[in-house]
């Protein structure tokens, strides 16, 4: 199954507060790419949280059960440290968690990326600031727009919360940081899939499509979910095999 692991930027052991868990494969595919699951907003201190829910723990168990190496985690996203919202914090701590994969025999070269929810603006930034090393990116009722999110306040406190993890408060602009559609076309090589919801209102669809459309020819978006607003019900409806077999194709 898996065994709790923690990391920091700094020293690649702990980070005081924040849960990072490796999933170990018994029968690895050594030498292949590894797999760091990015988590939801207001991830907390166990994997029970109302968005996250056990089907983002139930994808990195199957990955692993599959051979597949994978950290799942905060990355940084924690009330005891700030919600990251894809910003430095998060790229650093991604960065981290490779480290540690490559410790363990994943692929130095190139890593894949599963992101969720507001993890999915995590991996899709990570991929734009280092597209030779990614292999592919996957985002479930990924964050698409972080302003969008800001300005409108789709998720409770997200002026406070966002404005904290990029350094500006309400209604100063977010910095081109955070602008994904902005440099999306950075990763345009890198195999994208952003799985969401029609009737989603906190990740307004409009929103995933426009991504995918700055992404480029290498990047669907794709309806997986007509019927449930942001949180489980939309991961329910992600097939494990899909996730599988995408990474699976892309180098894991």
């Amino acid at each position: 199954m898996a065994d709790g692991y923690s990391m920091s930027s700094a020293s690649g052991t702990i980070a005081s507060g924040e849960i990072d868990t490796i999933w170990k494969p018994r029968s690895p595919r050594a030498g292949k790419h590894g797999v760091i699951l990015c988590h939801a907003y207001t991830f907390m201190y166990t994997y029970s949280d109302p968005v996250v829910s056990v089907h983002a723990v139930q994808l990195a168990a199957f990955l692993a059960s599959n051979g597949i190496t994978c950290i799942s985690g905060q990355m940084g996203n924690a009330d005891v440290v700030g919600d990251n919202w894809a910003n430095d914090q998060a790229m650093s701590r991604v960065t981290a968690a490779w480290n540690v994969l490559i410790g363990m025999g994943c692929d130095a070269s190139k890593v894949n990326l599963l992101g969720i929810s507001m993890g999915g603006a995590t991996v899709a930034r990570w991929a734009m600031l280092n597209p030779s090393s990614v292999g592919a990116v996957y985002g479930i009722m990924p964050v698409s727009d972080i302003s969008d999110i800001y300005v409108n306040q789709r998720v409770s406190n997200a002026r406070t919360s966002i404005g904290g993890a990029w350094g500006v408060t309400y209604p100063t602009p977010l910095p081109a940081g955070a602008d994904l559609a902005g440099q999306a076309s950075l990763a345009a090589a890198v195999p994208c899939r952003l799985d969401y919801g029609s009737a989603d209102t906190t990740v307004i669809p409009s929103t995933v499509a426009a991504l995918a459309a700055a992404w480029g020819a290498n990047c669907t978006a794709t309806v997986t979910d007509t019927t449930n607003n942001h949180g489980d019900g939309i991961i329910a409806n992600t097939s494990p095999s899909t996730v599988l077999n995408f990474f699976v194709a892309n180098g894991s």
